[in-house]
């Protein structure tokens, strides 16, 4: 799946899409949304799609599809979101209780 930075986004479309779908559904309190897996064989058609340079359409699939599409994008990035650089301060800052909550930046 395309994980290229697109232009003139700060949040790449597929990212915005599938969690406005999910927003607009209000399925992130489903139990195991991004815990179970989607229909494979319709997730790969999606990405087939999207690697074609098809439209972002996956209105049509069910919420864990929907889920795994996400999960896959994050999955195929070239590098975590939580960056090897910064991983240790990751670790640290998510040990914190919320009472003690501070800002990275």
């Amino acid at each position: 799946m395309n994980t290229e930075r697109e232009a003139g986004r700060d949040i790449p479309r597929i990212v915005e899409s599938t969690i406005n779908l999910m927003l607009a559904r209000d399925v992130l309190q489903q139990e195991g949304i991004f815990r179970l897996s989607g229909k494979a064989k319709d997730i790969e058609q999606v990405k087939d799609s999207i690697q074609r340079g098809g439209p972002l359409d996956f209105g049509y699939l069910d919420n864990f599809s929907v889920a795994g599409i996400l999960k896959m994008w994050f999955r195929d990035l070239p590098e975590p979101i939580t960056t090897h650089r910064y991983y240790e301060d990751f670790l640290n800052y998510a040990s914190t209780t919320t009472a003690s909550f501070q800002p990275l930046v």
